[in-house]
């Protein structure tokens, strides 16, 4: 079957979709923004005068950061226990300020460890700890001391954005899609998979990664491409992977038995007759269950072959500087059963 397409003046733009997964590291702080506006996750103790207080004053990014208030001779404080396998640093946000603040001071400990310290008052100040020496369970505290004189005062520090991320190790899954009638790679695979019990579905081509944490479980329930019949469908079965490498996985195909047949798409301009090349052309193939999508740049023509019975719907055919009769018209063309 062959069709021409008739074009006068035409605007193109190509969207290219780009399917990215991301797998963010893990805080090992309870809620070390504070932003569920309250104290959730920390121990708090005090000095007779001391106080704690989540509060919007406090922060230095979001809603919420912790206030702790330390009037001369007191003392007050917040600590959470925190699994520290793995993790390398202990960043966070403070700030410290006062009557005669010069005379307070700020600490940090891991367990019985001073991991840090500051004298007096400070604006906002990001605050790297090396933790990389620990590992388990530890005692992270926050303290905020009035200073032991006897000049009056009083001693605030503002605490935010307490993060410890561990170091995760990430692993690529590559997908390969085989032909065993002709042993060649395939395109546009379509696969409804899981990774942990997430799902995902997405087109892939052969070479195509994915980027997962060292230990993922990885199922494949489905994988589709019109005209092949894939290993799953033919056998009924799913794919299982726990991915402690770089891995690659493998799914064959054979060609699904039927008739083919093809359409030819020519792209001409309606004044000249000229065959007009870099068309941008979206069709969709429909045949039983499974659909395929065609999309890209041509010249001059384009073949598309399809199992006996499908129905074709061509929606887009673009040019720059032309109008394609589909935009003109405001259709799209439809070969049922062909």
């Amino acid at each position: 079957m062959k069709l021409k397409f008739n074009f006068n003046f035409l605007f193109i733009a190509l969207i290219c979709l780009l399917m990215i997964q991301t797998v963010s590291a893990e805080n090992r702080v309870t809620n070390g923004d504070f932003e569920t506006g309250d104290l959730t996750g920390w121990d708090v103790s005090t000095s007779d005068y001391g106080k704690v207080e989540v509060k919007g004053e406090a922060a230095h990014s979001g809603s919420y950061g912790c206030e702790l208030y330390a009037p001369r001779w007191e003392w007050a404080k917040i600590a959470q226990m925190i699994d520290l396998t793995g993790v390398d640093y202990i960043t966070f946000y403070f700030k410290a300020d006062g009557y005669n603040p010069q005379y307070g001071n700020f600490e940090v400990y891991i367990g019985s460890d001073k991991v840090y310290e500051h004298l007096g008052a400070s604006d906002w100040c990001y605050v790297e700890i090396d933790v990389s020496g620990y590992t388990g369970d530890q005692t992270l505290w926050f303290r905020a001391n009035g200073g032991n004189v006897d000049y009056p005062g009083d001693y605030y520090v503002y605490l935010d954005d307490i993060i410890a991320e561990a170091a995760q190790d990430f692993k690529n899954v590559t997908f390969y899609f085989i032909d065993d009638s002709t042993g060649e790679y395939l395109q546009n695979v379509w696969l409804n998979y899981s990774i942990d019990g997430e799902l995902y579905n997405a087109t892939f081509n052969s070479g195509d990664s994915i980027t997962v944490v060292n230990g993922s479980s990885i199922e494949i329930y489905e994988a589709k491409k019109y005209g092949f019949v894939s290993e799953l469908e033919e056998g009924g079965y799913c794919l299982f992977y726990t991915i402690t490498d770089d891995t690659t996985i493998e799914i064959h195909f054979h060609p699904a038995e039927g008739k083919w047949h093809y359409i030819e798409l020519y792209f001409q301009d309606a004044e000249t007759g000229s065959l007009l090349d870099d068309v941008h052309l979206t069709a969709k193939i429909e045949y039983q269950e499974e659909t395929q999508i065609i999309d890209g740049i041509y010249d001059y023509y384009k073949t598309i072959w399809v199992l006996e019975n499908s129905t074709v719907l061509i929606t887009k055919a673009e040019r720059e500087g032309y109008e394609s009769e589909l935009e003109k018209e405001g259709i799209s063309l439809v070969f049922i059963d062909i």
